[in-house]
C-alpha cells in the first residue's frame, strides 16, 4: 500500500533534486497543485507541469505526458485523485517508468 514519505523524507530529496515534473499542474491559483508549483518556482527547483489541458502553468510550458518532456527529471509530484491513477503507478511501479531514459531516481 503506498505512503507518503515522512517530513525527513522529503527534505532529504528535496536537498538532492533540481528539476521537478508537477503532474496535475493547474494554472488556477485556487488549487494547490498551482501553490505548489509556485513555491517550487520560488524555491529556485526546475518546474514542469504535467497536464494535457494546459500550455504553460506560471510561464513554464505545460507537456501533456511525463513522456514528452525532454529532459531529466530528478522528481515526479504527482496531484492525482487515487483512483484515477494509471495501475501502472501502484507501490510495485518503477521509479523509471516516467521516461526511459530521462528519469533519474533520487
Amino acid at each position: 500500500m503506498f505512503r507518503n514519505p515522512s517530513d525527513a523524507e522529503i527534505r532529504t530529496l528535496l536537498a538532492r533534486v533540481k528539476t521537478i515534473a508537477v503532474v496535475g499542474a493547474s494554472a488556477r491559483p485556487e488549487r494547490p497543485s498551482h501553490r505548489i508549483a509556485q513555491r517550487l518556482l520560488a524555491w529556485g527547483y526546475r518546474m514542469i507541469p504535467v497536464r494535457p489541458a494546459v500550455s504553460e502553468v506560471l510561464g513554464q510550458k505545460a507537456y501533456a505526458r511525463l513522456a514528452e518532456v525532454p529532459e531529466p527529471i530528478d522528481l515526479v509530484d504527482v496531484f492525482r485523485a487515487i483512483p484515477r491513477m494509471p495501475a501502472r503507478w501502484s507501490t510495485n511501479a518503477s521509479p523509471w517508468a516516467c521516461r526511459p531514459s530521462g528519469c533519474r531516481k533520487a
